[in-house]
C-alpha cells in the first residue's frame, strides 16, 4: 500500500517464490536487448502518435476478390486513394484477405472488421483497419473489403469512417470514392478533438459525420468471452506474461474471426500499457519475412497456412506459439510460469475464477459466458495498480524545471522481493518506457488508471494490503462490481473485432 512512504508492505508468505538470480539476469538481458533494437523506431512513432497530421489517413483502398483462372482467389484493388500508391502500399491488400483461398462465393456472409500493424525495414509503423462485407448484388458472390491505413492507430475512429464509406458504397461506388477523397483532405485531429466530414451522396445530399479522436486509445477493450473459452487461466496468464516480457508470440486458429477477437482481447489486457512492436492479427501466407524478424511481434496465423511457416517457427528462439483451437501451447520456452511472481498469478487466478478458488490450482478454467468483460479487465488492471500505482510519487521535478522518473527509487519502494525483481525488468520494457514518457511530457493526462490508483489507496487506508491475502483481491474485485461495475463498463468503450 502507499500511505506515508508509499512503500508496499507484506508478510513473507508461502507462495512468494525466490526467483533464480541467473534467470532474473536473463530476463533483464532480454528486455535490454529488445529496447536496444527498437528504441529508434519507437521514438519516431512517438513523435506522431499524439500529434495532429495534415491528412486523415495515409491511403485507402477498396479491394475485391477475383478468380485468377487457376481456382485461386486473388485480391485486386478496384479503387485506391491517393492514386500514386507505391507497390509495397498496394501489397496491403493481401492483409485484407489473408484467407483468400478459403473464401467461397456466398449470398450470406457475415461482415467483419479487424486491424493490423505494418512495420517496414526501418521500424516505421502503419496501422490498418479493414472492413469486409458482401458487395451490392444478388446471388452468391465473394466479399469486398474497405481498408484505411494511418500512422496513428485508432480503431474506433476509423471504424466509424469505414461504416460511412460502406454506406456510400451501397448507394454507388463513386460516392464511396468521393467520400474517401474528401476524408483524405481533412487533418487528423489532436486527442479528444473532432473533425467534421460530409459524405458524398445523390444530389449532394450526403450526411455530416462527426469523428472524435479518443483521449486515450487504450481505454478501448474487447470481448473476452471467446478468449476465455479457448484458454484456461493458467495458459492465459502464461501468454500474458510472455507479452509483458515482449517476446515473439504467434497465435494459430482456423477462423480469422477467432484470431482477430482473441489477439485484440489479450493485448487490451495490457492497459494502461500498450504493445509497442509489430502486431498483425492475421499474417498472409506469402509474408514469411515478417515471422523471421529479429524484434518482438504478435502474429496470427490461420491453421491452413501453418505448414508454410513450420520450418521457420521450429528454428525460432524465445517464441511462444499458442494454438487457440487446441487450447494449448505448441511451442514455449518453459519459463512462462515463472516470468511474473507467483503471488500475482494467484491473485489473478482468484479474481478470474468463477468459484473463487484459493489460488493453489492455476489450471482452473473459466466459463467465458459467465464472466463479464469488465471483471476480466479489472483483474488485470488491478495487477498494474498494485505493482505500478506508486509511479506518480517518483515523477520528480528538478531545479531546472525538467520532470524525471526516478526508476531505481520506484523499484526499491516495494518491499516484496519477488515484485521488486519483477519491476526491475518490467520498467525497462518499451511499453513501460513509453508509458512513463507520456506522463513526463504531460501528453497523457489523468485517466481511468489514475482514478483506480486513488481508489486503491483509499481502500488501503481502510484495510490491510491485498498483497497479504490473495483471496482478498478476488473479493475486492467482486465488491467493486457490485458498487461501481456500471461505471467501469461505461468508461471502457467496447470495440469488438469479429
Amino acid at each position: 500500500m502507499f500511505p506515508g512512504s508509499h512503500r508496499h508492505t507484506e508478510r513473507t508468505e508461502e507462495g512468494d517464490y525466490d526467483i533464480d538470480i541467473e534467470e532474473h539476469k536473463r530476463l533483464l538481458r532480454h528486455v535490454s536487448n529488445v529496447k536496444y533494437k527498437t528504441d529508434e523506431a519507437i521514438a519516431k512513432y512517438e513523435k506522431v502518435r499524439l500529434a495532429s497530421t495534415d491528412r486523415l489517413f495515409q491511403y485507402a483502398m477498396i479491394i475485391g476478390l477475383y478468380d485468377d483462372g487457376c481456382g485461386n482467389n486473388t485480391p485486386k484493388i478496384t479503387f485506391c486513394f491517393p492514386k500514386d500508391m507505391t507497390i509495397s502500399e498496394k501489397q496491403t491488400s493481401f492483409f485484407c484477405f489473408p484467407d483468400a483461398d478459403d473464401l467461397k462465393p456466398s449470398a450470406d456472409y457475415n461482415g467483419e472488421m479487424f486491424s493490423f500493424v505494418l512495420t517496414n525495414a526501418t521500424g516505421d509503423r502503419r496501422y490498418g483497419l479493414c472492413k469486409r462485407y458482401l458487395p451490392p448484388g444478388s446471388g452468391t458472390r465473394l466479399p469486398e473489403a474497405l481498408c484505411v491505413v494511418s500512422i496513428i492507430g485508432d480503431s474506433a475512429f476509423y471504424g466509424r469512417l469505414l461504416d460511412a464509406v460502406k454506406e456510400s458504397r451501397f448507394t454507388a461506388m463513386k460516392y464511396a470514392e468521393e467520400t474517401l477523397q474528401m476524408a483524405y483532405a481533412k487533418p487528423f485531429p489532436q486527442p479528444n478533438h473532432e473533425v467534421y466530414l460530409r459524405t458524398a451522396g445523390p444530389n449532394n445530399k450526403g450526411k455530416t459525420l462527426i469523428l472524435k479522436r479518443a483521449l486515450d486509445l487504450r481505454l478501448h477493450t474487447a470481448d473476452f468471452s471467446l478468449l476465455l473459452r479457448l484458454l484456461d487461466i493458467s495458459t492465459l496468464i502464461k501468454v500474458f506474461s510472455a507479452i509483458l516480457l515482449e517476446r515473439k508470440i504467434i497465435f494459430i486458429a482456423k477462423q480469422l474471426s477467432t484470431l482477430s477477437l482473441c489477439i485484440c482481447a489479450i493485448v487490451s489486457l495490457l492497459y494502461p500499457f500498450e504493445w509497442q512492436h509489430t502486431f498483425v492479427t492475421i499474417l498472409p501466407s506469402n509474408l514469411t519475412d515478417v515471422i523471421q524478424a529479429p524484434t518482438p511481434y504478435i502474429l496470427g496465423l490461420l491453421s491452413s497456412s501453418v505448414s508454410k511457416f513450420s520450418d521457420i517457427i521450429n528454428e525460432l528462439d524465445e517464441v511462444l506459439v499458442v494454438d487457440l483451437d487446441e487450447h494449448s501451447l505448441r511451442k514455449s520456452e518453459g519459463d512462462e510460469g515463472r516470468i511474473i511472481p507467483k503471488k500475482l498469478q494467484k491473485a489473478l487466478t482468484v479474481a478470474l475464477s468463477d468459484d473463487q478458488v484459493d489460488g493453489q490450482n492455476t489450471s482452473v478454467g473459466l466459463k467465458g459466458e459467465g464472466v463479464q468483460d469488465a471483471t476480466v479487465a479489472e483483474a488485470f488492471l488491478r495487477l498494474f495498480v498494485e505493482t505500478c500505482g506508486h509511479y506518480t510519487e517518483y515523477l520528480c521535478r528538478q531545479p531546472d524545471g525538467e520532470v524525471v522518473f526516478q526508476r531505481e527509487l520506484f523499484v526499491k519502494a516495494v518491499h516484496s522481493r519477488s515484485i521488486r525483481l519483477f519491476l526491475e525488468w518490467f520498467t525497462q520494457t518499451q511499453m513501460f518506457s513509453i508509458f512513463v514518457t507520456g506522463r513526463l511530457k504531460g501528453d497523457i493526462k489523468r485517466g481511468y488508471f489514475e482514478e483506480r490508483i486513488l481508489e486503491y489507496r483509499q481502500e488501503m487506508e481502510e484495510t490491510t494490503s491485498t498483497l497479504e491475502n490473495m483471496k482478498a483481491i478476488g473479493k475486492k474485485i467482486a465488491d467493486f462490481f457490485q458498487k461501481s461495475g456500471d461505471k467501469l463498463r461505461k468508461t471502457f468503450q467496447k470495440t469488438v473485432y469479429v
